[in-house]
């Protein structure tokens, strides 16, 4: 005996296709809405600011040049991102016309450095070292003297971290300024000490002994 096929057996033999392709359509949904996210995550986390071990939310102003001349005369990256920083303090100041030569001052914080990147205003600086957010232990210290044509040559050990991005970087030291370098991909640093030679050969022209006729 043949079943009869009524509308209600046609109507679920329709549905049931229709179900099945709904719930595919939200399968398909969610997986794009995973990858979504999980691109998402991948590109936030391969930005800069992630790859500090701190990332401050205010900017940065750098250091205000007061007399001390500043220069970079060598610098090393590794992989994890240390390093080292060998620098030059200088006091190039002559006695003329307008004034003696005087004793300029460094310090007497130590030196930070500071990372360009995108800003609510264009590009900025941010501390990553030492971490804005670190507790220093306060040490009642005055600022170091240095007399009139004095140099003195420093190294910075960087930890772990401190340069894990190429980009630009900038290099400061309370009274004597900044410098701009940039760590390349190939962790080649490349510093601008443009400001610093400058400084440097008018104070040899400056201070040359005059040759006798």
């Amino acid at each position: 005996m043949k079943k009869r096929v009524t509308p209600e057996v046609v109507l679920m033999a329709v549905a049931l296709p229709r179900k099945r392709k709904g719930l595919l359509i939200v399968l398909v949904l969610l997986l794009l809405l995973g990858v979504g996210a999980l691109c998402g995550y991948m590109y936030w986390a391969s930005l800069p600011p992630q790859q500090f071990a701190y990332w401050p939310e205010e900017e940065s102003t750098g250091a205000v040049r007061e007399g001390v001349s500043l220069c970079i005369d060598e610098a090393g990256r590794n992989q994890d991102g240390s390093g080292y920083i060998k620098y030059t303090l200088a006091n190039f100041s002559w006695s003329d016309e307008y004034g003696e030569a005087e004793v300029a001052y460094y310090g007497p914080a130590d030196p930070w450095i500071e990372y360009q990147y995108e800003g609510e205003f264009g590009d900025s600086f941010y501390q990553v070292y030492p971490r804005a957010d670190s507790l220093t232990q306060l040490v009642v210290s005055s600022a170091s003297p240095l007399e009139p044509g004095e140099k003195i040559q420093l190294v910075e050990i960087l930890p772990k971290d401190t340069l894990p991005v190429a980009g630009v970087y900038r290099f400061c030291v309370e009274r004597a300024g900044t410098v701009d370098f940039v760590v390349m991909n190939n962790g080649d640093v490349v510093a601008d000490n443009e400001a610093y030679i400058k400084t440097s050969r008018e104070y040899e022209r400056q201070t040359a002994t005059p040759v006798e006729p």
